[in-house]
């Protein structure tokens, strides 16, 4: 008679059989032995076990069974075959077993008080951004408030042990998103997570005690937003705009991330759009004013020389190149028998995928072009004209006339992309001029340009208003920001169900009537 010893459930260890079991049962099945008698092992002095079970017990420190929570006819004599029903109930018994794990991890993880209703919220009237990131002159910040209250029901306290904020940027690339077949074959997504700046502590608990029970809380910040250049640590560059590309082969966004801890054990972290711009591009400023000149050649018979009268451009803005083709006076022969075909202008955007990475991929996108047939010989005094376009810009409204609603995290932008840098992405503008010749090579040129979010009549409205933010950055202390004061109710303060806009009346919670 078979025997075994009886052992308490422990749910763990059930699990690790039912697995085990199965595994093993289903490589029998494979290897075409289900209907087959195989060995049994010996794991006492009278109980035989088959061969799923001998690998479990040579992996747990015990030789002990469990009776009532095994398959029927799992100990049997040596020669018992393992069935295809055999299989089919350690299958189910190995889902409920999962099945049950999950559900008590679930139970055990869930805290007894969570903390759902966070809300930053700026100043009034005014948006979360103060300043112009990319003047450094305007000290730009976000300023804002974190408010804290409870989550399960309307007068539960919280437990809060610290509170911090920061401000995170998100960049991801896919350049192989705006193709179906390569969007699955090609190389996945890859994203990256950067604190912009310092994170901000708003607060902690006392020494020794392990969390405060809090009714409300109200705690100001001010996040200083970087404005030094290139060569610096990550952090403090000035960050790039938001912006999101077609199919999302590129995208930059900013969110503001709430960690507030309850205990030692639990965290959470609460995340808000915010939408950031950049300002050092604008076409207004007077280094973008200054003409650009050029000159190029191919082999030496005829020149090319150009002159861009400005070099930062926004939606709608009349791009304007003056050029000259001029003759080599040391091959004049040759060059009178030149002749000028057409002369091409276009506007280049080339994105830079991984630009500080190993093996960079560059894309070209031509997003506008302006032809102007010549068919003339090259005069002995050259050739001299002006050929100009206008960048092509992106309609905001609908056929109705509405302007459609964007995302929260990106602002509206009369442009699809416009010049920028980040750690995973580079964009980039050229004014392309190519000169077809017949008697001599062609001839081009490629000269980088600034592309600005604005118009160059929306550039000007904004100076006076950047003008105005660097005299009350003048004011600003960044090392003492001079804050308003943060507002605690405890629950133990007296008439701490006020600022819930609650009341006791007759020892039941009422709303509050002033």
């Amino acid at each position: 008679m078979h025997h075994v010893v009886d052992l308490p459930v422990d749910i763990c260890r059930l699990s690790i059989h039912a697995f085990l079991r199965i595994r093993l049962a289903w490589d029998l099945k494979a290897m075409r032995i289900e209907d087959t008698r195989v060995p049994g092992y010996l794991i006492g002095p009278d109980a035989v076990v088959r061969p799923s079970w001998a690998v479990l017990y040579y992996l747990l420190p015990t030789t002990y069974l469990l009776p009532t929570y095994l398959p029927r006819g799992c100990l049997s004599a040596p020669d018992a075959p393992i069935t295809t029903l055999t299989l089919r109930l350690e299958g189910v018994a190995f889902v409920i077993v999962v099945v049950v794990v999950i559900i008590v991890i679930a139970v055990i993880a869930v805290p007894s008080a969570q903390i759902s209703h966070v809300r930053v919220s700026g100043p009034p009237n005014s948006s979360f951004l103060v300043g112009y990131p990319g003047i450094s002159a305007t000290l730009p910040r976000i300023e804002g408030k974190v408010e804290i209250r409870p989550g399960q029901g309307y007068s539960m306290p919280v437990s809060v042990s610290l509170v911090r904020i920061c401000l995170q940027r998100r960049e991801t690339i896919h350049p192989d998103a705006e193709s179906l077949t390569k969007r699955h074959l090609g190389t996945p997504r890859r994203e990256t997570a950067d604190v912009v700046g310092k994170e901000v502590l708003l607060f902690r608990c006392s020494t020794g005690k392990e969390a405060e029970s809090v009714m409300a809380m109200d705690l100001p910040f001010v996040l200083f937003i970087p404005f030094g250049r290139g060569g610096e640590e990550t952090n403090r560059r000035i960050p790039p705009a938001s912006l999101q590309l077609p199919s999302r082969t590129a995208e930059t966004y900013y969110e503001l991330v709430v960690t507030i801890q309850q205990g030692h054990s639990h965290q959470y972290k609460f995340s808000f759009p915010m939408p950031l711009q950049r300002y050092d591009t604008l076409s207004t400023f007077g280094m973008y004013n200054k003409p650009e000149t050029k000159l190029v050649t191919a082999d030496n018979v005829v020149h090319l020389g150009i002159n861009l009268p400005r070099w930062s451009f926004g939606p709608n803005d009349p791009i304007t190149v003056y050029l000259k083709l001029s003759p080599n006076p040391d091959w004049m022969t040759k060059a009178r028998r030149v002749t000028i075909e057409k002369i091409t202008l276009a506007i280049e955007e080339e994105i830079t995928f991984n630009p500080e990475g190993d093996e960079p991929t560059k894309k070209v996108n031509k997003l506008s072009k302006q032809a102007q047939i010549v068919k003339m010989k090259m005069p002995e005094a050259g050739y001299a004209t002006n050929i100009g376009l206008v960048f092509p810009s992106k309609d905001l409204r609908d056929p109705d006339g509405i302007v459609k609603r964007g995302r929260p995290a990106f602002p509206l932008y009369e442009v699809g992309s416009f010049t920028t840098t980040s750690s995973l992405y580079k964009i980039e503008f050229y004014v392309t001029i190519k000169v077809q010749l017949s008697g001599a090579r062609d001839v081009s040129l490629r000269q980088p340009v600034v592309i600005c979010p604005l118009d160059q009549q929306g550039c000007k409205e904004e100076m006076d208003a950047i003008e105005q933010a660097a005299k009350d950055a003048a004011l600003v202390d960044p090392n003492n920001p001079m804050l308003p004061a943060r507002t605690i109710v405890l629950a133990s303060d007296r008439d701490a169900l006020r600022s819930l806009g609650l009341c006791t009346v007759g020892g039941q919670k009422k709303p509050f009537i002033d």
